[in-house]
């Protein structure tokens, strides 16, 4: 779920984008693997809730060509992060880079497993996400959803970024296009005139990963729940970690007979999402 949708309102702002949270997309967890009652009411509930367990950086990685990420032939320019293999790694399945949606986390390691810094500063809280410098613009797209206020320190969150922006400036006809791609875009940003075409990013999960994943429930809860869905039938929605928690009314939705669910340190082992 982009961070305009978390209850977190202040992740999405910042000082001179009014709409920019509306293209990160973070999947939220925690590094906390003890019973925690703020969380299990915030986010499930007095008495329902069930917490998933997965370990560090579980989705499937996709290659791409230099031409698949920036839609135009980029074979006579020199992009910063290409060690000229023409390759790149993204955790963003195909089909949205197919329906021309260009992400800029490639560049910026948000789509590994980043910690977040819990801060009283307002520069960071609502950071200027566009700079103009003259007869271009500059953008610094990655200092939103990596800084939380300090009164939310007891999450002890980690999540994944992805910085996923629409198909309206893509498709370029040629490679001398790409300032003016980026100057475009960044004006287009800083007057609020682009729009997020996704509601959601759905993630794969490596096999391997999904068959780590543990579950539990609330411990004043335990015998309350009949059947939790093995870990191969959970499909993670790359969204807000409020996705993972069902209310116990709801449980018949975990029953393995039921549709999948659609849902800078070193990072712990395994992450409970919440």
């Amino acid at each position: 779920m982009p961070l305009s949708n978390m209850d977190d309102k202040q992740e999405s702002v910042a000082s001179d984008v009014e709409k920019m949270g509306q293209f990160y997309f973070a999947s939220c967890w925690t590094a906390d693997d003890t019973e925690s009652i703020p969380m299990w009411n915030m986010y499930a509930g007095i008495r329902c809730g069930v917490r998933i367990g997965m370990p560090a950086n579980p989705f499937v990685e996709y290659s791409y060509s230099t031409e698949e990420v920036f839609h135009f032939d980029m074979s006579n320019c020199v992009v910063s992060g290409d060690p000229g293999s023409n390759v790149w790694h993204s955790i963003l399945p195909p089909q949205y880079f197919k329906a021309g949606a260009f992400t800029t986390s490639l560049f910026e390691g948000t789509e590994e497993l980043i910690k977040i810094t819990y801060t009283d500063k307002r520069e960071l809280l609502e950071p200027q996400i566009v700079t103009n410098l003259g007869d271009q613009f500059g953008i610094a797209t990655n200092k939103l959803g990596r800084f939380k206020n300090k009164y939310r320190k007891f999450q002890k969150e980690y999540r994944y970024i992805l910085e996923v922006f629409p198909p309206t400036l893509g498709n370029q006809p040629n490679p001398q296009a790409i300032m003016l791609y980026f100057t475009m875009f960044a004006n287009r940003l800083a007057n609020d005139q682009l729009k997020s075409p996704f509601n959601y990013i759905d993630l794969n999960l490596r096999p391997a990963a999904a068959h780590q994943a543990t579950s539990s429930c609330r411990q004043d809860m335990l015998g309350q729940l009949p059947h939790l869905a093995k870990a191969e039938d959970v499909r993670i929605r790359f969204q807000f970690s409020l996705s993972l928690y069902y209310c116990c009314r709801n449980v018949g939705a975990l029953h393995p007979k039921y549709p999948k669910i659609s849902s800078g340190t070193d990072p712990p082992s395994q992450l409970g999402r919440w």
